[in-house]
């Protein structure tokens, strides 16, 4: 059928999350979805017998105000108070009103049981302010594992990042950690003209959790960028994105009160080199030409008691003009994926492209681990056209596979549903910064372990 124009119709547009809880006595393995930009609202099913598939419920802006577009992905998990939740920032344009004003700037986490969509807690960490705001997709962490939820970290579309801490037997002792209006980060754009760090980043691409190397704490690594309306296909031409890691070192177990005002100057830099032209021969046998950069190693001076004027964190600002991160990172032996977007709203030109970062958690430097274009110098891989299709652009999160001993192969999925890939080889040379072992911060639950143990 011919394309008539018009804005395309949404429905049930969110990816479905698939875990299994305990509730009622028995396991079930229940579905939560979202309905993204389809409306402001999501359902439960219980598919524990895929002949026999129970709507336990549905919820929308009607029962929970602050509700907004659902793009935010949701995390099945259990909590300290014994129950089992499906995490969920709010979303965007919740519109909802207060004392008979209507407001669009709520950022909240929503903890809702998973059994019957109740409302467990619910977490507001912005409420004020005119600009329109939401909270993105969560990361639930469980720091001392017990396989229970110690804190859940989220951004917003005024680019703060947030802390939740869900530590305690009772809901009510769940809170916006820091005393509930202080984020554990406000990210700031530099401008293309200026350098001057003065806009707002959107984070909308859930966090990525790591260990920080002195064993203290965790470091918070993120995107930042947004690609929900029709007016973010046009490259934004006024302000930089940039690549996070920032280090929370109160990540305990426990509740915090208090945490330190960073900018920027707090962070160590790391920075991209010229565009390299390279060639190489792809995994379906074709000779592809692209470009690749190098990324600095420059050592991060961390914050210690001893030196107050050392840093929390690193960054990487993107070069290109408009280029986002829109996905979660993804990790693999001490290596960090992320995946960037570069727009383009002219139907006349090739499409979207999008590139590979391949970095060092720990210090926001280069990676001597992944073969990037075949060559381990590089950090950075464009890789869009790899397939030779006018419309094909490499576009979502990366996927670890096992590979072939002695290296693993990553793959992203294309939009014609083919894949590229890329090469780690563990047998290559390490960083030298000390990193501490460290156990799963994510986890699926094992259907037959006692609940009430």
């Amino acid at each position: 059928m011919n394309y008539t124009g018009g804005a395309h119709q949404f429905y049930v547009d969110g990816s479905p999350v698939v875990q299994d809880v305990y509730f009622g006595g028995s396991w079930h393995t229940v579905l939560i979805g979202t309905l993204r930009g389809g409306g402001r609202g999501l359902f439960a099913l219980d598919i524990t017998d895929p002949d026999d598939i129970k709507l336990l419920w549905e919820k929308s802006s009607s029962d929970y105000p602050q509700l907004g577009y659902t793009y935010a992905k949701p995390v099945v998990t259990r909590l300290q108070n014994g129950s089992w939740a499906v995490v969920l920032g709010n979303g965007y344009g919740s519109n909802w009103t207060n004392n008979g004003a209507t407001l669009e700037n709520a950022a909240s986490l929503y903890l809702l049981n998973v059994s019957d969509g109740s409302l467990i807690s619910q977490l507001t960490a912005s409420a004020s302010g005119t600009a329109v705001n939401g909270l993105s997709s969560p990361l639930v962490a469980d720091v001392n594992n017990d396989l229970i939820a110690d804190y859940a970290y989220a951004g917003d579309l005024q680019g703060r990042l947030w802390r939740f801490d869900l530590v305690g037997s009772s809901a009510t002792s769940y809170s916006v950690a820091f005393g509930g209006k202080t984020p554990l980060y406000s990210v700031l754009a530099s401008s293309y003209s200026s350098g001057l760090s003065s806009f707002t980043q959107a984070i909308t691409a859930a966090p990525y959790l790591v260990r920080h190397p002195s064993g203290t704490g965790y470091l918070i690594v993120f995107g930042t960028g947004k690609y929900l309306e029709g007016a973010d296909a046009t490259a934004n031409t006024t302000k930089a994105m940039t690549l996070y890691g920032i280090w929370d070192r109160q990540a305990t177990g426990t509740a915090a009160s208090t945490t330190p005002t960073l900018t920027v100057a707090n962070l160590q830099q790391q920075t991209l080199g010229a565009d390299t032209g390279i060639s190489y021969t792809s995994s379906t046998g074709d000779s592809v030409a692209s470009t690749a950069n190098t990324l600095s190693t420059t050592a991060v001076d961390w914050y210690t008691s001893t030196n107050t004027a050392g840093k929390y964190g690193w960054y990487v600002n993107l070069p290109l003009t408009g280029e986002m991160v829109i996905n979660k990172a993804q990790y693999i032996s001490d290596t960090l994926l992320f995946t960037s977007l570069v727009p383009n709203d002219d139907p006349c030109d090739s499409g979207a492209v999008t590139y590979l970062y391949a970095l060092n958690p720990y210090t926001g430097g280069g990676s001597d681990l992944l073969e990037l274009g075949l060559d381990t110098s590089y950090s950075r891989l464009k890789l869009a056209g790899l397939y030779g299709g006018a419309s094909i652009f490499t576009y979502g999160n990366s996927v670890v596979i096992s590979g072939t001993s002695p290296s693993t192969t990553t793959t992203l999925t294309n939009a014609d549903g083919s894949v590229t890939t890329t090469t780690l080889d563990p047998s290559l040379s390490k960083s030298t910064v000390t990193k501490p072992k460290f156990s799963r911060q994510t986890w699926r639950t094992i259907p037959n372990q006692n609940p009430d143990e």
